[in-house]
């Protein structure tokens, strides 16, 4: 993004407000697709509803209109504030409606403004609010375009206002065209049954494309990618005003560097800790006992009954039910109906009978998700899903039960609540997904030059998670000593040229550790362009770097080259490429013989890769008299007796030795292998059943794995009643097995 195409800040709150039209185009970066919907049905002169959930975007996407329409020929924007206190009756709607109409025109006809507003002094002196409306059919009239009354939080206002307020201005706005009304809601309310809006928008959550986008205009990180920001897109629930506070916070670094350098758990702490009076007013909102009940639902976290949510809030169980059908409606809480199959009749259209099989198939209650799981979405989408269903409902051949689940929208109040109670057990389940989200989204398969986990002595060192920035803080005196100038944060381009500065001056050095510095610049050097997809200027620099220095002697250069020649074989593997073999022999070939612990571990993994299991437990033999290789040792020796069919020897081994030395809270580089080997196993074909019996015999090990266990529950179409955010991160990395299975 150009610094003239450069949004200025984008604000959390009251968007729109003392900016320029141009501000809140530029700063208008998501939602497209809704803002053309509204406009759509505004000129085709429908009044229109907005629903969403707090932080949803509804006040941004009004701005947006507004500053859309004060350049059209036929529609003229009337903002309100976002709180319409003062209106009790229609008669204060329209004086409303006068004021702010004069304060909108001030600037483009200022002497019809001033004419409105001492219309409005005078209305107002007279107590005569209900000739107000005169007034501004008067002035529409004069301007030769239809008003549009822009309205938010029309909830509170139909709450506050006298009872018979919406059918008087329903039936006010259908007898004059020259008027619509643009309107903005959290919840249901009674004017959507008095048909006072022909076209109704719900603002759902931002997906992954416009999370990254937004991302990239609050924080200026260019180079941030899909992947990396699924964390942010899973812990904000894609609420563009919590993304909007997280990105800001972390406006000091990019987001690879935010994950990689694993201090998102103290980072979200001090985000809460800076905006707890905003967490606060979501809760102080509601009435008492609905706050009750909400507090309960997002303790919980998981999807859950009436009956758990009563006996978590300390209530009884029918008014926990009224109370959380006003959360519902409100749209803090949403409610997961479960299905089950009646009749055995196979006589219905294909995509009926795909849905009805999967529901038998479960052979239990089961939600839309649960649903769509087992059919594998591909197929069709969720909302096709929940449109079957209901017709399968109606047919009678499914039914809904009277249970249902319900968790809170949002799940970073959840994330707010547990941190804020400071238990030690509530923050270790926080600490648990980060730390999984964080070590699963950062590219496990690339090796990166900064990791150096596999030392002779079995020293196991933090690793950069599939970012660069560890590298950079590890490296970057060394480099200013060499003379090279660092690149600043998210600049792939930079970090290229670095690196090519520091192997044109260091390249014809016989010094070891010279040629170490070369040789993880030439490795850091195919990471980058990897990351920016240029596989095959990536796979030249392996190449010229295993020219250089494959005949090293030095075991810290020949790790680089094995890192490199391991990545080699995964971009080849991914490109689906048959010469990815190649790589891996080459691998073989030239460090089988090299003394070095570290180097064994590269070589029994490629004899792995190349299916000679044999091999790989046979070097497992030199790696396991050394306490440091040990735990990996394990690991190798499962997935090669596993390869050699020997299934319950594989499992065995994990469990007597793999799983009880699974290390928590120690570093990141433990469980990205566990999640990598694991990932492997199950797509193999693994007895899941084995390994899900095996996970679960340790409930700390099993807390910090537990999107794996889900993942794994879903593979085996079992139920799956976990955190919302948790299911997620399960979602793709059962979406890695079923890729996994495909190569």
């Amino acid at each position: 993004m150009t610094d003239a195409s450069k949004p200025s800040q984008i604000r959390k709150f009251n968007p729109g407000i003392f900016q320029s039209d141009e501000d809140v185009k530029k700063q208008f970066v998501v939602r497209e697709d809704d803002l053309q919907r509204v406009l759509k049905a505004l000129r085709r002169h429908d009044s229109v509803l907005v629903t969403g959930t707090r932080g949803s975007g509804k006040t941004m996407l009004l701005a947006r209109v507004a500053a859309e329409l004060r350049t059209d020929d036929e529609l003229y924007p009337v903002r309100f504030m976002e709180e319409s206190y003062e209106i009790m009756d229609l008669g204060d709607f329209w004086l409303e409606t006068l004021f702010h109409l004069a304060s909108e025109t001030a600037t483009q006809d200022p002497d019809l403004s001033q004419e409105l507003t001492d219309a409005h002094e005078d209305l107002v002196s007279r107590l005569r609010g209900e000739d107000s409306k005169a007034k501004v059919l008067e002035a529409a009239r004069r301007m030769g375009r239809t008003l549009v009354l822009m309205v938010e939080n029309l909830q509170d206002l139909w709450r506050d206002a006298d009872d018979d307020f919406g059918s008087k201005l329903r039936k006010a706005l259908q007898a004059d065209r020259r008027i619509l009304l643009l309107g903005t809601a959290t919840e249901k309310f009674d004017g959507l049954e008095q048909g006072l809006f022909q076209e109704n928008i719900d603002l759902n959550p931002l997906q992954t494309r416009d999370c990254k986008r937004l991302w990239k205009a609050v924080s200026g990180d260019e180079d941030v990618r899909d992947r990396e920001i699924k964390p942010m897109e899973i812990l904000t629930g894609g609420n563009p005003r919590l993304l909007v506070i997280v990105a800001q916070f972390a406006r000091r670094r990019s987001l690879r560097d935010y994950l990689a350098r694993a201090e998102l758990m103290e980072e979200l702490v001090g985000l809460i800790d800076e905006h707890t009076e905003y967490f606060r007013s979501h809760l102080q909102g509601l009435a008492k006992a609905e706050r009750r009940v909400y507090l309960a639902v997002i303790d919980l976290w998981r999807p859950s009954t009436t009956p758990e949510i009563a006996a978590r809030a300390r209530m009884d169980v029918r008014a926990v039910s009224a109370m959380i059908g006003r959360l519902v409606r409100r749209k803090m809480v949403h409610a997961e109906k479960l299905y089950t199959a009646k009749d055995g009749s196979d006589r219905r259209e294909e995509k009926e009978q795909i849905v009805y099989l999967a529901v038998i198939g479960l052979g239990r209650p089961s939600t839309v998700a649960e649903i769509a799981d087992h059919v594998h979405r591909r197929e069709m989408s969720l909302d096709d899903i929940s449109t079957v269903l209901g017709g399968l409902v109606r047919d009678r051949v499914v039914e809904v039960g009277k249970k249902r689940l319900y968790a809170a929208n949002q799940g970073l109040y959840s994330i707010y609540y547990k941190l804020r109670r400071q238990g030690h057990r509530e923050r270790t389940k926080v600490t648990d997904l980060l730390r999984f989200m964080s070590v699963f989204y950062t590219d496990p398969e690339i090796s990166d030059p900064s990791d150096e986990s596999g030392r002779e002595r079995g020293e196991n060192r933090a690793t950069d998670l599939g970012g660069d920035y560890e590298m950079k803080e590890r490296e970057v005196a060394k480099w200013l000593n060499k003379g090279v100038a660092p690149s600043g944060p998210g600049t792939a381009g930079g970090d290229v040229e670095r690196c090519d500065q520091l192997i044109e001056r260091l390249g014809h050095s016989k010094a070891p550790s010279d040629q170490e510095q070369v040789a993880k610049a030439m490795v850091f050097k195919g990471v980058t362009l990897w990351q920016r997809k240029e596989f095959e200027r990536e796979l030249e620099v392996y190449d010229q770097l295993v020219e250089r220095y494959g005949d090293s002697d030095a075991p810290a250069v020949q790790e680089q080259v094995a890192k490199a020649l391991d990545n080699k074989g995964i971009t080849l593997r991914r490109q689906d490429k048959d010469t990815e073999t190649a790589a891996y022999e080459e691998l073989i070939t030239r460090l089988a013989h090299s003394p070095a612990l570290a180097i064994q571990e590269w070589v029994a993994e490629a004899q792995l890769r190349v299916d000679r299991p044999e091999e790989a437990l046979r070097i497992c033999e030199a790696l396991d008299a050394d306490k440091g290789f040990r735990w990996r040792a394990a690991f190798i020796k499962t997935r090669a007796l596993f390869k050699q069919g020997n299934s319950r020897a594989a499992m065995d081994a994990f469990a007597r030795y793999v799983y009880p030395d699974f290390r928590l809270g120690v570093d990141e580089t433990t469980m990205r292998k566990m999640q990598t080997w694991l990932i492997e196993l199950i797509s193999a074909g693994v007895q899941q059943r084995r390994l899900l019996e095996i996970l679960l015999t340790d409930n700390e090990r099993a807390a910090a794995l537990e999107p794996m266990i889900a993942a794994l529950r879903r593979d085996m179409d079992l139920q799956v009643r976990v955190p919302a955010e948790v299911k997620k991160v399960a979602d793709d990395i059962f979406d890695a097995i079923s890729a996994s299975r495909k190569r």
